[in-house]
């Protein structure tokens, strides 16, 4: 059987928007000390296009077996096959694409949006409610 001529896949990832978005994100991990790490995707909202995406802590695409977190790096001689193996998954794994967020966050910058579209209130207003 021959194959099937499909689609093409088009990377939308501009390479100098990527790297501000890697360097940023790891300064922004380190200096507020966020243990859980962080991520950022950068999006032209007139197309959806993904311009960036980026984790941090992340791991070496060329040395993925490579244990990117001291703690599980101390103990890895000590760890069963099936700890090590969900340790490398879980370092694989992309919280951007696998982790659910609830939209909480997301909802305030758009109701705060439509009440300054409204005339309800302005940006400069430091009222609190």
């Amino acid at each position: 059987m021959s194959p099937v001529h499909g689609k093409d896949i088009v990377l939308t990832i501009d390479l100098t928007v990527q790297s501000i978005a890697e360097r940023n994100i790891r300064r922004a991990v380190v200096d507020n000390q966020c243990l859980g790490g962080g991520a950022i995707i950068i999006m032209n909202p007139q197309t959806g296009d993904i311009l960036a995406k980026a984790e941090y802590p992340n791991y070496d695409l060329n040395s993925p077996f490579t244990i990117n977190d001291e703690e599980q790096y101390a103990r890895w001689d000590t760890m069963q096959a099936n700890e090590r193996q969900t340790a490398l998954q879980q370092m694989w794994r992309s919280k951007v694409i696998s982790d659910g967020y609830e939209p909480g966050s997301t909802f305030k910058i758009l109701t705060t949006a439509i009440a300054i579209e409204e005339g309800l209130t302005t940006a400069d207003n430091t009222r609190r409610v």
